[in-house]
């Protein structure tokens, strides 16, 4: 049910709300929905891996990251901003 509304959400609205981490939701949801426990397990074991190797071998590619540029603007992106007032 989670999956189903995790999908339905992000088709409404186009897309998923925080990249990455809405995807993965999906992925652990489908998993344990349709895998028996011992293979979800490996499956969202390998899809994390795989994600967190791919993310850093971009990071290790792109002269932004390496000099610290690309962290400053990720972080003072409006996502991540103070707010004013509570």
């Amino acid at each position: 049910m989670l999956f189903v509304i995790t999908l339905l959400t992000s088709l409404r609205f186009r897309g998923v709300f925080n990249g990455g981490s809405d995807a993965m939701t999906l992925s652990v949801l489908l998993a344990l929905a349709f895998f028996p426990k011992n293979m979800a397990a490996y499956s969202i074991a390998i899809q994390v891996g795989i994600s967190y190797c791919i993310a850093g071998w971009v990071k290790l590619k792109e002269p932004a990251w390496i000099q610290g540029r690309a962290l400053k603007l990720f972080l003072s992106s409006e996502r991540y901003s103070v707010p004013h007032s509570l």
